[in-house]
């Protein structure tokens, strides 16, 4: 058995990364229950309707375990629906002159949902979402896209990808405040993409052996197993893959409004230097802009220098800083100037910031590849279906959720039939009126 040489990372420190593990443990522990209930719905869809147990007593007793799969035809009617009420952007002419503008830009939209397969996967999403609960779609930026141009691109993601915040309540989940999309990529990929710096290039290095295989590397009990994420188990070496996680969240943002003069500098500038000059309007009769230096400023009298400056401090535009040492530079300087204290207001904003994560699986591993702010907002968006409640939070289920019941009552009453059919040929059967759709039909079958 190959012995493998693991060199530990040096602990991050990050907020970030020990924000993003917190939230995979709730998160996992939360949404494990909808992700093994969707992956069961797609089984009924697909007609694999027959549990392990009933297909074992079906075969026990000589009986057929027939799927008559209804489920597949009413989900398609639901979903398709979506394909003729869609959504699209349009633009419309405000005038006559606007006439021109509108077409092209609805020729771009065209254009951009055709290059990005934004119908196909937006429907994929949408018959997700009627199925079982739960939709996303995946908006971003790829720069590999449109012969390396780049391309708005969109993409349908499985919901065993995704891991959510448990108090989120409301439709779509739309108050939620964070969300965790991990998937497995190969490392030639990742490290081609992230290992720019010189902290990332150590990562990979510390990743892959010389002859590139790859260390602490234990099997993955699940491919989609948020769980063995959480053992540490980030690696896998059979396909040379390392799940990469990304993660948006929203957090408080504190901003400031503050009215600054205009000319704030070229006052500052006429105190400080007798040469210099400012312009202070216009001559009425000869049109010229009449000048005012700094040594003329001196010689007045104190009360006109008190008027001019007021005059200039009345003269503001408002500007909004987001960095508290940006504001107190501003407030220093006014100060300096006038000597007074400027007019501004503190404000709090929801601001969207991502991260990127991924581990060589060692404890305290974990590394940032990639980190920022999205000033549009969430790139992950979720559809959601009916809102069932539990104390464990708050669930949405689909439509197959609602009929895989009646199918497997279906499925066990066609095979019952059929069995008594079998061994009794000339027996009668009574059955119920209006059990079977078409008796017709099922007599000839």
């Amino acid at each position: 058995m190959a012995k493998w040489k693991v060199k530990r990372v040096a602990k991050q420190e990050e907020p970030s990364a020990k924000k993003i593990m917190r939230w995979i443990t709730e998160g996992s522990d939360h949404c494990e229950t909808d992700h093994t209930r969707v992956e069961e719905n797609n089984n009924y869809i697909a007609g694999q309707q027959w549990a392990k147990g009933d297909l074992e007593r079906q075969k026990m007793r000589e009986r057929p375990a027939m799927p008559l799969n209804k489920i597949m035809p009413a989900l398609n009617a639901i979903a398709n629906r979506e394909i003729m009420n869609r959504y699209i952007p349009k633009a419309y002419p405000r005038s006559d002159t606007d006439v021109g503008w509108a077409e092209v830009a609805n020729d771009f939209i065209s254009w951009q949902r055709d290059m990005a397969e934004a119908e196909h996967e937006e429907t994929m999403a949408f018959r997700a979402n009627v199925a079982s609960g739960y939709g996303v779609v995946h908006y971003f930026w790829d720069q590999m896209a449109n012969e390396g141009e780049g391309l708005i691109c969109e993409e349908e993601v499985p919901v065993w990808q995704m891991l959510w915040d448990p108090s989120a309540r409301k439709q779509n989940l739309v108050d939620r405040r964070w969300h965790v999309c991990g998937k497995w990529v190969p490392i030639s990929e990742a490290e081609q993409k992230w290992a720019l710096s010189g902290k990332n290039k150590d990562f990979f290095r510390n990743l892959l052996e010389e002859d590139g295989r790859h260390v602490n590397s234990n099997s993955m009990a699940s491919r989609w197993s948020w769980g063995g994420i959480t053992a540490g188990r980030w690696v896998n070496r059979s396909e040379k893959e390392m799940f990469i996680v990304e993660s948006e969240w929203r957090d408080v943002k504190t901003q400031y409004k503050i009215a600054v003069p205009i000319r704030m500098q070229e006052f500052a500038m006429l105190q400080a230097d007798p040469m210099f000059q400012m312009e202070m309007g216009q001559d009425p009769e000869t049109g010229q802009p009449v000048m005012f230096s700094g040594q003329q400023y001196m010689q007045l009298a104190p009360e006109d220098q008190d008027g001019l400056r007021m005059q200039m401090m009345m003269d503001t535009e408002m500007q909004v800083i987001e960095k508290k040492e940006e504001l107190v530079s501003i407030i220093e300087s006014h100060v300096d100037i006038f000597g007074e204290q400027p007019v501004y207001a503190s404000f709090d904003k929801w601001n969207t910031r991502y991260a990127i994560l991924a581990s060589d699986g060692n404890k305290g591993g974990e590394v940032v590849l990639e980190q920022g702010e999205r000033p549009m907002g969430f790139t992950y968006e979720f559809m959601t279906g009916f809102p069932w409640e539990t104390k464990e939070g708050i669930r949405f289920i689909g439509f197959v959720d609602l009929a895989k019941g009646l199918q497997d009552w279906r499925n066990s009453f066609m095979s019952l039939a059929l069995a008594r059919l079998a061994t009794s040929p000339k027996a009668h059967m009574v059955i119920e009126e209006g059990a079977v759709d078409d008796q017709d039909e099922f007599m000839d079958q």
